[in-house]
Order: C-alpha cells, then sequence, then structure tokens
C-alpha cells in the first residue's frame, strides 16, 4: 500500500513532467517552423501565421483544455505525412531536400506520440483543468 505523501509527490512529478513535455513540444514545433522558413519552405507572413496559431494553440493546452492538445496532435500528424511523403517523392532528385522533408516528419511525427501517448501531458492537463486555468468540458 503507498504512502498519501508519496502518492501526491509521485503525483506532482507526473505534472510537472507533463508540463515540460507539453513545452519542449510547442518549443520544438515553433522551431521548426522558424527553420522551414528560413529554409524557404514558406513566407514570413505564412510563418507569423503559423506562430500565431501556434501560440494560442499552446497557451489552450497549458490551461488544460483536451481539445487543443487534439487540434496540435492533428495538425502535427498531418505535417509529418505530409513531409514524409514529401521526403520519400524527392529521395535521390534534389540532394539534402529530402533529409530535411524526413527529418522535419520524425519531428513531427514524435510531437504528436508525446502529446498522444504521455500519461503525464495527460495528468498536467487534469491538474490544469483542476486548479481552475480552464472552463469544464461542455455536456
Amino acid at each position: 500500500m503507498k504512502e498519501p505523501g508519496r502518492e501526491r509527490a509521485e503525483g506532482a512529478t507526473q505534472v510537472t513532467r507533463g508540463r515540460q513535455q507539453v513545452l519542449a513540444v510547442l518549443v520544438t514545433l515553433g522551431g521548426s517552423i522558424v527553420v522551414v522558413a528560413l529554409l524557404g519552405g514558406s513566407p514570413l507572413p505564412a510563418m507569423i501565421v503559423q506562430l500565431v496559431v501556434l501560440a494560442l494553440l499552446g497557451y489552450q493546452t497549458m490551461r488544460g483544455v483536451g481539445w487543443a492538445r487534439w487540434v496540435l496532435v492533428a495538425l502535427t500528424g498531418l505535417a509529418a505525412l505530409g513531409n514524409g511523403y514529401a521526403g520519400l517523392e524527392s529521395y535521390g532528385a534534389d540532394g539534402i531536400g529530402w533529409i530535411v522533408n524526413a527529418s522535419l516528419a520524425a519531428i513531427y511525427l514524435w510531437c504528436a506520440a508525446v502529446l498522444v501517448l504521455s500519461e503525464a501531458v495527460v495528468a498536467f492537463q487534469a491538474a490544469a483543468r483542476a486548479r481552475g486555468a480552464a472552463p469544464p468540458p461542455a455536456p
């Protein structure tokens, strides 16, 4: 039987780990948006729009809003599929372009996997909702 104090400490550790994982995913996605823009993959206005959308979704995810996490999962999953396909299409054709696309696909896939599979992220969002940071889910 676990001691109540130890259970609380483990829960706090999960919440902290979840917050760190969400922040790591958001920083990684933001960095990849900037790198793609610097490599000429998207114009400056598109980068700004992407960063604003990421900031808004990240803010809601940090508040514990569940739909924001799933929207991030869907968008990063689609980005992983698109970059993976582009990497396969350009393999051997344009030098290192396929490596960039394959690397971005792996990064996006990792980000989506962390948001979906991490119990710590779920614990963090539940704690954020319990603090009153997010509105309760609709009935």
